[in-house]
């Protein structure tokens, strides 16, 4: 007797095996286009998975660049402070006006027409008392750096000391119009106001010269400090974003994600 399979002998299947695996594929097709046009909570974990990995690894090859980077400049630095007038910096910027004045004269001695070691001890025999020497070094300085605004006051600040006041008042005005920082030319406009209003005693020019020298020293130090926090802005970016934007900073939507450019 012929046995029939069990296939033929189920009135459920009425079907052959190769219409049943093409209904398999037709259904494994259409949810492929549903899940292309529609993707699912663990494809886009996925892929946040993948960005975060991306953005993890290129901020780790930032950071040994930047850690070369830093290297390099902390080896230039190191070298640099190696020369006198980088020592002489130092020094004069801890009020060791002696020794700065010694080691810009060393640098002078390796070079002697370098002319911001020649400004910088101009400055130096200035703070000492040494009026006359400071004159001569800044004079020299001053036809090859006329806009120089350090050079400006500090021959006028000079010669307010020396009593020679029309060339302070030169000096000054022309220091002024270099547009210092605007406390700092506040003070001088007021010192330039007091210059050509009555003689001035001794003491009364004393005292006007160090205090627009020490306004100027201060203006200093803030523009200092500013450039410092910049920087120190400028190079803050963990994952996935800054709590402030970066200089330049804008906002938008990419990928379904909120990013900054």
């Amino acid at each position: 007797m012929t046995r029939r399979s069990a296939l033929h002998s189920d009135p459920m299947n009425t079907g052959s095996a190769s219409s049943s695996r093409a209904a398999r594929r037709r259904a494994t097709a259409q949810r492929s286009r549903y899940l292309v046009g529609r993707p699912s909570c663990s494809g886009l974990q996925r892929r946040h998975e993948i960005c975060q990995g991306i953005y993890t690894r290129s901020m780790r090859l930032a950071a040994s660049r930047q850690s070369l980077a830093v290297a390099a400049l902390v080896m230039v630095t190191l070298a640099g402070c190696a020369t006198p007038y980088s020592q002489g910096l130092v020094a004069a910027r801890q009020g060791r006006y002696v020794d700065a004045s010694v080691l810009y004269e060393e640098a002078l001695a390796r070079d002697p027409d370098r002319l911001d070691a020649i400004v910088q001890l101009g400055i130096v025999r200035y703070k000492l008392g040494a009026l006359d020497g400071a004159i001569e070094l800044l004079e020299r300085a001053r036809p090859r750096a006329p806009a120089e605004p350090s050079v400006r006051l500090f021959l006028a600040l000079a010669y307010l000391r020396k009593n020679d006041l029309a060339s302070a008042d030169e000096h000054l005005t022309t220091f002024v119009a270099l547009k210092p920082d605007r406390w700092v030319s506040a003070l001088a406009e007021r010192t330039l106001a007091m210059i050509r209003s009555e003689p001035l005693s001794e003491q009364t020019r004393a005292f006007a010269a160090a205090s627009l020298e020490n306004a100027a020293e201060l203006a200093q130090e803030v523009d200092a400090w500013r450039a410092f926090e910049s920087d120190r802005w400028y190079f803050w970016g963990p994952y996935p974003y800054p709590p402030a934007p970066y200089p330049g900073c804008w906002y938008a939507w990419r990928g379904g994600w909120l990013r900054c450019y």
